[in-house]
């Protein structure tokens, strides 16, 4: 059996983005992106009661749109810390690729994934992942993140502690992720699995023929 995972279009120009220890805050203020679906399964209240309980400059960009909405942002309202609901934005937008660009950490909490597409676009991008150990996640961020438990505000707080202290980890885990992202599911590399596979195929049968 082989398997041959889903894979993205790496981001372009968020994809040539390098980001060093020194440019992973910005006047102190550590920039954290979700690209989500906005439904409960999806973890965002656990990431916005995360960030209620440290003591750290964060900014908070969720991208998607969904019926928890609402809920969210009644909860963002409460935390202190300042969230933008942008809603739905296309990948290709401008307003997209700047924050992918201008972001150091993706934070992704859902319970439950098949091959989560944003979690791949945002490693394209360099960002640092923080995401539950849940479903098909995993497999995707491999040792290019942070994985937590499901439903654990606590485990993303620690996260994001350990990060804000250590600047060079967010560049590292960036690299790293964007390294994975074009070695296991660049759609490239993918194409060039299926025909070799279907190459195989095709000579075996012309073996036994």
């Amino acid at each position: 059996v082989q398997t041959i995972p889903n894979g993205c279009s790496p981001l372009g120009a968020a994809d040539e983005t390098i980001r060093t220890p020194k440019s992973v805050t910005e006047n102190g203020r550590m920039r954290v992106l979700m690209v989500t679906r906005l439904h409960e399964f999806k973890g965002v209240q656990y990431m916005l009661e995360a960030a209620s309980r440290v003591p750290l400059d964060l900014e908070i960009n969720i991208v998607g749109d969904g019926p928890y909405r609402s809920t969210l942002e009644a909860q963002a309202a409460r935390i202190g810390k300042p969230v933008r609901f942008w809603g739905w934005l296309d990948r290709n937008s401008p307003e997209m690729w700047r924050l992918y660009r201008e972001s150091s950490v993706f934070v992704f909490p859902s319970e439950r994934e098949g091959s989560p597409t944003v979690v791949q676009e945002a490693m394209s991008a360099g960002l640092a992942v923080v995401a539950a150990d849940a479903a098909g996640t995993p497999e995707v961020v491999g040792d290019a993140g942070i994985l937590v438990s499901p439903k654990d505000p606590a485990g993303i707080a620690d996260a994001l502690v350990r990060l804000a202290d250590n600047p060079a980890l967010v560049h590292e885990l960036g690299e790293r992720a964007r390294e994975r992202v074009r070695t296991e599911f660049d759609w490239l590399a993918l194409a060039r699995r299926y025909v070799a596979l279907y190459e195989d195929v095709l000579a075996r049968r012309r073996a036994t023929a």
